[in-house]
């Protein structure tokens, strides 16, 4: 008569424990949510690691606010999609959630020079809330905007359908392999971070054909300040050797002394036209404008908003020999001004409170400091005046 084993208590304990920890959603739940976090970093490193890395010694304002928020929302967005696919445990919709998220994070690295840069310049001065500062190629319509957007999503969009594919298998491989205390073991660990390298190659190609370039001439213009102040040759044959048009900054050569910052003053994709601002602790304020990703020529920016504020209130015409002091307003604010020129002095005092972008607020103050205004311009150039308060 054959004989049956007993069955070891602590294996059928541990078996049934395996069981429900398997089937458990809260579980496989936390699981995605993890696997959703780490996928969305995955693709933020990819989009912007590269920019991340070489904006990091600049003395740049505003560095990386735009990135961070970007980034967050994508790690946000993954951790969601990824908690509810694992919750809801159904294939068809986990592949049909996770193409969605492909197409939000294409979508989202579409913006994050515009309208999220904008947003986060409002947080950085709210004197500036709710005006477009970097606005999105106008040449766009939704719907030309959807394709495009598809298009440059189109491997990530593959990609995330296929880890869609075999998420709720993958999840339960990783859920198996953990250790006595509960917690994931090193064969866990290394299954779940297995497809990352493969979200980062592909979040990085999306960002290549999305072709965001505007940051990348700001390293140029930081070279170009470092070469040019301390070169006494010739400009150009240098900017020969090494591929840069120095000969862009000859006519700003002596402005170049100090210490400075750098930061995008305007980003015009319809032409490809891009501006970098270098502000000098000397009080130089020196523009740079790359076309289609080309140093084109470097200016001093401020005289509109110094000399052309300044005969703006005085009601004098721009001097000839500096037509770039030109600034265009409303007969409206011509007038406002010219009616508190008497308040303000025949030679108030002007500097700059704020700028982002090209939207820069001036203020004019009376030499005895008991009456001053504010005026909002933008243009670079040319520089409109949009409106203008007295300050309490």
């Amino acid at each position: 008569m054959a004989t049956t084993k007993p069955v070891n208590d602590n294996l059928r304990l541990a078996s049934l424990d395996q069981e429900i920890q398997e089937d458990d959603p809260r579980v496989i739940g936390r699981l995605g949510l993890l696997n959703g976090v780490l996928t969305g970093l995955a693709a933020a490193i990819g989009l912007w690691g590269i920019q991340v890395i070489s904006l990091q010694p600049l003395p740049l304002t505003q560095k990386y606010n735009s990135i961070i928020l970007a980034g967050g929302l994508i790690m946000l967005l993954c951790g969601l999609m990824g908690w509810v696919s694992a919750r809801l445990r159904k294939t068809a919709v986990t592949i049909i959630l996770w193409v969605i998220t492909a197409f939000l994070i294409t979508f989202i690295a579409s913006y994050q020079p515009y309208q999220i840069r904008t947003l986060t310049a409002w947080l950085a001065d709210t004197r500036f809330w709710g005006i477009n500062i970097y606005p999105f190629s106008t040449a766009f319509n939704w719907i030309v905007m959807f394709w495009g957007m598809l298009l440059a999503g189109l491997f990530l969009l593959l990609l995330f359908a296929v880890l869609g594919l075999f998420q709720d298998t993958r999840l339960l491989s990783i859920n198996q392999e953990r250790g006595q205390n509960g917690r994931l073991a090193a064969r866990a660990w290394t299954k779940l971070l297995l497809p990352l390298p493969l979200v980062i190659l592909v979040s990085y190609l999306t960002a290549s054909i999305i072709a965001d370039t505007s940051w990348k001439g700001i390293p140029i213009i930081d070279r170009v300040i470092q070469v040019v102040r301390e070169y006494d040759g010739d400009l150009f044959t240098l900017g020969l050797d090494d591929g840069i048009n120095y000969a862009a900054a000859r006519g700003v050569r002596d402005a170049l002394d100090g210490a400075y910052t750098l930061s995008v003053g305007s980003i015009d994709a319809d032409s490809l036209t891009t501006i970098i601002v270098a502000d000098f602790e000397n009080g130089a304020w020196i523009h740079c404008r790359f076309l289609n990703d080309q140093l084109n020529y470097c200016y001093d920016g401020s005289p509109p908003y110094t000399i052309g504020f300044n005969n703006l209130i005085a009601g004098t015409p721009i001097p000839e020999d500096c037509r770039g002091c030109a600034v265009a307003a409303d007969t409206q604010w011509l007038n406002w001004l010219q009616e508190r020129h008497s308040q303000l002095g025949s030679e108030p005092i002007i500097e700059r409170t704020g700028m982002q972008g090209d939207f820069v607020i001036m203020q004019a103050q009376s030499a005895t400091n008991d009456y001053a205004i504010q005026c909002w311009f933008q243009g670079s150039p040319p520089v409109k005046l949009l409106k203008c308060e007295e300050m309490n």
